[in-house]
């Protein structure tokens, strides 16, 4: 049957299943002004297996949808559902990088250096080049980075390969059914474990998160803080960081120290560590002095138990990257199965 040439159709994949028509619409009709859309929607001029739906309907593997009465609009009159990543010499492969793949996620060992999302060689552009000749079935669904790392840490980074995967991974995040545990070498001697809570506010103009024990005092002795603001004698704009600081070993005026984070804010575990006098060996911007690296940060592990995914692992751990083996036998010479004993001792007792 012959389209008007203001008709646009596709048919959804298994990664839109689920998902609300109007999101799908305005991925997949994302050079069309939102305007056009909202109106085709609200016209009844979008069908789904030839019936009228409204925007709420829930998208399902194999539906066809019609958009008519588009307009005079240089669309195409289908969608094939491929996501076209331009390639680049510059981009890495990740196959190296992987530590598993399940259905939904895929988990890599990312390497210090490397941005997650941004710029040609970036972890996000190497994934979705590694995952383009399976996005066929989709016409909405991207994979991304399902949480932060820092450019310059280390370690286990999460991916999304399915829409579910996105889904679920991002509601076990908000109910707290995911922890994350980093590595790294602080400099002065923590001697004890201790919990961590203050009031942090990030600087977007410094691009620095700053730490306070006691928001009103703190703020009103600072100045030039920008989204700072004074109410009611408290300050505004801040969020509560806590986390679990546990010493492994001492030398050479280091601690090696594992970190259990309990809230995920921005530059969390560099902001609190130099606020208690252990700033992240070589974090200048912290107020460490230079060192080799930028800082010795490493995300060890991720447990999952509590996650409702398909061959969900129950943990996923990231071998250490070998300037950071180099670094605990330098300050530390702590064996490698010490440290390790070390580590699995602190998951048990702090799960």
């Amino acid at each position: 049957m012959d389209k008007d040439v203001d008709t646009y159709e596709f048919r959804l994949g298994e990664n839109d299943d689920g998902r609300r028509l109007d999101k799908v619409l305005r991925i997949v009709l994302s050079d069309l002004p939102l305007s056009v859309i909202f109106k085709a929607l609200r016209k009844k001029n979008v069908l789904v297996n030839g019936k009228k739906v409204g925007p709420d309907y829930r998208c399902k593997k194999g539906d066809l949808v019609t958009v008519r009465s588009l307009g005079a609009l240089d669309t195409p009159k289908s969608y094939s559902g491929r996501l076209h990543v331009q390639s680049t010499a510059k981009a890495q492969p990740i196959a190296d990088l992987i530590i598993l793949r399940t259905p939904d996620i895929l988990f890599l060992n990312k390497p210090a250096g490397v941005l997650v999302h941004g710029g040609n060689d970036s972890m996000e552009t190497r994934v979705r080049l590694y995952l383009e000749p399976e996005l066929d079935s989709s016409v909405s669904f991207v994979p991304g980075p399902l949480h932060r790392l820092d450019r310059n840490t280390s370690g286990v980074l999460a991916f999304s390969s399915s829409y579910a995967g996105a889904r679920e991974f991002a509601a076990a995040l908000r109910a707290h059914k995911i922890v994350k545990w980093y590595l790294a070498i602080v400099d002065g001697i923590l001697e004890d474990t201790e919990n961590w809570q203050e009031e942090v506010l990030r600087d977007s103009a410094e691009r620095k998160t700053h730490v306070f024990s006691q928001p009103a005092i703190a703020a009103s002795n600072r100045a030039g803080i920008s989204n700072t603001e004074i109410a009611n004698g408290e300050l505004r704009g801040t969020s509560t960081a806590k986390t679990l600081a546990i010493p492994l070993a001492h030398g050479a005026g280091k601690t090696l120290s594992l970190f259990q984070l309990q809230t995920g804010r921005t530059h969390q575990i560099r902001a609190q560590a130099a606020f208690h006098g252990h700033p992240l060996h070589g974090d200048i911007k912290y107020g460490a002095t230079r060192a080799p690296l930028p800082y010795y940060l490493h995300a060890m592990r991720m447990d999952l138990s509590l996650v409702n995914l398909r061959q969900c692992p129950k943990s996923v751990v990231a071998p250490l990257p070998d300037y950071f083996v180099a670094a605990n036998q330098k300050y530390f010479g702590l064996r490698f199965d010490v440290l390790e004993a070390k580590m699995i001792e602190s998951f048990t007792r702090f799960a």
